[in-house]
């Protein structure tokens, strides 16, 4: 089981600043819906598409099981930083938490602990999805 969010960018995105806070956005989401249905998650993908078509898509597991944004952050930004994205056109990003389960499975401390992290709305990044 997981779930995602995305950001689409109405222009080609070249600013590593602008990419990190939509990828912020994108760990906000997903760490809040997951934690509102009480689970955790054991790993997180980052999927960035380009212009002109071609995307890179990364996985990496948690530390351990979590939904904490911290946590989610934390790791998603170590993904995107192995992207070296330097004068990259980017389009789209898609966060994806998987390995979904139960918090109580996972220990309740993992999503109960919630949030330290909050950002506003990234104004060009939009949308969500489940599965």
């Amino acid at each position: 089981m997981s779930t995602s969010a995305h950001a689409v960018f109405g222009r080609d995105e070249t600013d590593a600043a602008g990419v990190r806070a939509a990828v912020l956005d994108l760990v906000v989401t997903v760490g809040e819906r997951i934690r509102r249905r009480d689970q955790v998650a054991r790993k997180v993908t980052l999927t960035v598409g380009f212009a002109g078509g071609a995307s890179v898509a990364r996985t990496r597991a948690l530390p351990a099981a979590s939904g904490r944004t911290e946590d989610l952050r934390s790791t998603a930004y170590r993904i995107l930083d192995g992207m070296a994205l330097q004068r990259a056109r980017v389009r789209r990003i898609v966060l994806t938490a998987e390995e979904l389960s139960a918090a109580e499975r996972a220990g309740s401390s993992s999503a109960s602990a919630g949030s330290r992290c909050r950002t506003r709305g990234h104004p060009r990044a939009s949308g969500e999805q489940s599965s």
